[in-house]
């Protein structure tokens, strides 16, 4: 490029969009999750049978390198087991309002 103004060889700027975004700027709206009994019961079963699947791979690895991520992640599986099964407990201890009579 011969140019000694870069304003005709410039990339045009896209608009603002989700992809676009600045840093800082995007926002997490938490979306509050209603899951019945049974549900969350099934998710901490399954998060505590895949923390029981990936310490056991982690024991089976020969190399090093390759155990700790496991043992990482079925820490990380058994914690989130541990989280839902509170959720469920208080779930379950909250007192259920009345429906009124009829």
């Amino acid at each position: 490029m011969n140019c000694l103004s870069l304003n005709c060889c410039t990339v045009p700027t896209l608009s603002r969009t989700e992809w676009t975004r600045p840093w800082g700027i995007a926002t997490i709206s938490a979306m509050p999750l209603d899951l019945t009994d049974a549900e969350l019961a099934t998710a901490a079963t399954a998060c505590r049978a895949t923390a029981y699947e990936e310490g056991e791979r982690a024991k089976n690895m020969e190399n090093p390198t390759m155990r700790g991520p496991l043992e990482a992640n079925s820490k990380r599986y058994a914690a989130l087991a541990e989280k839902i099964e509170v959720a469920r407990k208080q779930r379950t201890e909250r007192p259920r309002p009345h429906s009124p009579p009829t």
